[in-house]
């Protein structure tokens, strides 16, 4: 449940249920909309109970606030987060992939496989289930953000779709060939009650290609900085290696690894099996996929320099900030990181400062780079200790929900 005091930890998502969900105080879907609706109830399923702001004493603010409904809210994930919330619960993980929904109180968390469009032709029933939420943010699933969005309008209910903006500039331009998918896409995306863009970039292209602008908010990502635990004196555990680290399609290990051929600098790849690595990888090179957070963790404590190397911003490949969550482990982490330019770095970061910046494809300014840092530590400290306190200060996953708090109190 969420802390109510100075001397209690928050403690994220803990139970599931059959109901429909989990929130963020342990209570099913059932549970939350007892809360909502300013009484005691349970849930017959989990047993979950919630109590409504006024079975306790309240605060002056705490009873202004009663005076605004608090929206009911569901984040809607392409996979179950059951075991991700045990871990979370127990330190154990990272609790970026949960959106910021564990800051939130009451939301829910809701698997995305219970309303596959072959389940939703055979029971359309299920579709109602969504519509006793105010807000439902979700990443993927357009079509059923459409269907949610539509059918809410047509029978009166105040559901709104929000979805989390990852790829959909990328996902224009790869399709801007294709004017069926295109006119789906935005015709699926105009339904949506707002989209919630990770940067100022991505917010002027959907509003140059006709979304509606007042749909569109800016809403800089957050990481979980507390799980990475760096610190001004982490560059004492420091080994003499590179580290880069991404799935994302948008790398570019092409470029990393002819930066780091004709060097000594020991370099460690954590990719995807589907990430290309190029023709010239180094022989001092180590490349390893599916690690554990826990142990890229370790590896971002102990790696001299963090690279994260990204494909030019005119290519479509991958999420529209490629490498965004990994920069941010990585600074959280207390590392000296060097970045591709990317227009979303230059909104977020100061370059020099927080972090070095080199050219899209240019081995000769990466490797450059990454030998003024292996050598000169008082600038690895430097960049470490600005780059972490701006994570801190503005990039986490309690500032993402905040902003997500700010922006509920004014849906409509």
């Amino acid at each position: 449940m969420r802390a109510t005091g100075g001397h209690h930890k928050h403690h994220p998502l803990r139970s599931a249920c059959r109901g429909g969900g989990t929130d963020t105080r342990g209570y099913c879907r059932e549970s939350a909309l007892a809360h909502r609706h300013g009484r005691r109830g349970s849930c017959g399923v989990c047993a979950g109970t919630s109590f409504s702001r006024a079975s306790r004493p309240a605060t002056g603010s705490q009873a202004r606030d009663a005076m605004t409904p608090t929206p009911i809210v569901a984040f809607l994930f392409t996979s179950s987060r059951a075991a991700l919330l045990e871990r979370v619960a127990q330190r154990d993980a990272a609790d970026t992939p949960l959106y910021g929904m564990n800051y939130i109180p009451g939301a829910v968390a809701l698997d995305a496989q219970t309303y596959t469009l072959m389940k939703l032709l055979r029971r359309p029933w299920l579709l109602s289930r969504l519509w006793a939420y105010d807000i439902i943010i979700a990443q993927d699933n357009f079509l059923l953000g459409f269907l949610v969005s539509r059918g809410a309008r047509l029978f009166g209910k105040p559901t709104q779709w929000w979805c989390l903006n990852m790829t959909l500039s990328n996902l224009l331009r790869r399709h801007v060939k294709h004017p069926i998918r295109s006119f789906l896409l935005m015709h699926f995306w105009r339904s949506y009650g707002r989209i919630l863009c990770l940067c100022e970039a991505q917010r002027e292209a959907l509003d140059a290609a006709g979304l509606p602008k007042r749909r569109l908010s800016v809403v800089p990502f957050g990481v979980d900085a507390a799980f990475f635990a760096g610190d001004e004196e982490s560059s004492r555990g420091e080994e003499e290696f590179v580290l880069s680290v991404g799935r994302d399609a948008g790398r570019d290990y092409e470029t990393l690894c002819e930066a780091i051929a004709g060097t000594n600098y020991p370099l460690v790849i954590v990719a995807g099996s589907n990430n290309s690595l190029g023709k010239r990888v180094p022989p001092q090179s180590t490349v390893r996929a599916d690690v554990d957070i826990r142990e890229i963790r370790d590896l971002y404590r102990r790696a001299r320099v963090v690279v994260v190397p990204s494909r030019p911003a005119t290519n479509a490949a991958g999420s529209d900030c490629s490498g965004q969550t990994v920069i941010l482990d990585a600074l959280a982490a207390g590392k000296a990181v060097i970045v591709t330019e990317r227009s979303w770095i230059r909104e977020d970061f100061t370059g020099g400062e927080d972090l070095i910046v080199v050219p899209a494809e240019d081995e000769e300014a990466l490797r450059s780079a990454l030998s003024d840092l292996w050598e000169d530590v008082a600038l690895r400290h430097k960049l470490a200790t600005h780059g972490r306190a701006t994570v801190v200060s503005k990039y986490t996953t309690k500032h993402f929900a905040s902003r997500l708090r700010e922006l509920m109190q004014t849906a409509s």
